[in-house]
């Protein structure tokens, strides 16, 4: 019988400490993206409203309403932030969103972490809060979700290897899945110049 080869998965990666988008510029990002997302519901509620006939109340509009500010979050959230488009904010800070491997992050990850953003377990502000204390300028969405968001033109520094730590959060033990740099290298930004020895001349 013959057997199926299973193709084997790409090693984790790591970026260059630097390439990792930081507080303000995440927060800059949330901000826009926030903001996108409201004006978005905004028009499809009064859209809807509109086109349904006034003559008789009903709660028929407000079950349309809920069920497309569902579908617009995550199409906004989830399918565009992870196609080549981006949403606006990653768009105007350059910014993107990627996986261990530094590949586009799966529909599954992405929406994890738009359902730790929405209904916790922890606070949406203690969340962004994490961000500068951590190595990698993950939230806590973000190691929830194993993704990293980074500059859009950073690449890959080397490869990585896979740790998990423990932290204890408002009380609660979390143990996420984090990367460590395989290499002493592939966590430096640039070498040190090797100083040059100057040859004696023969006396």
């Amino acid at each position: 019988m013959g057997t199926i080869a299973q193709a084997a998965e790409p090693p984790a990666v790591c970026f260059a400490p630097d390439d990792y988008a930081g507080f303000w510029r995440r927060l800059a990002v949330e901000t826009v993206d926030i903001l996108v997302i409201a004006i978005v519901m905004v028009v499809i509620g009064a859209s809807i409203e509109l086109a349904l006939p006034p003559d008789e109340p009903t709660d028929e509009p407000t079950g349309l309403v809920l069920l497309a500010w569902i579908v617009a979050i995550y199409g906004y959230f989830v399918i565009l932030k992870r196609s080549r488009f981006h949403t606006v904010g990653y768009r105007l800070f350059r910014v993107r969103i990627v996986d261990a491997h530094g590949r586009p992050p799966g529909l599954w990850m992405l929406s994890l972490r738009l359902l730790c953003a929405v209904a916790g377990p922890l606070n949406i502000v203690l969340d962004i809060l994490w961000i500068p204390s951590d190595r990698h300028r993950q939230s806590l969405r973000d190691k929830i979700a194993h993704t990293y968001v980074v500059k859009a033109g950073a690449r890959p520094a080397g490869p990585a290897r896979r740790v998990f730590r423990s932290y204890y959060i408002m009380g609660m033990s979390f143990v996420f899945q984090e990367l460590d740099p395989a290499s002493p290298a592939a966590s430096v930004v640039s070498p040190a110049p090797t100083p040059r020895r100057t040859p004696r001349s023969a006396s």
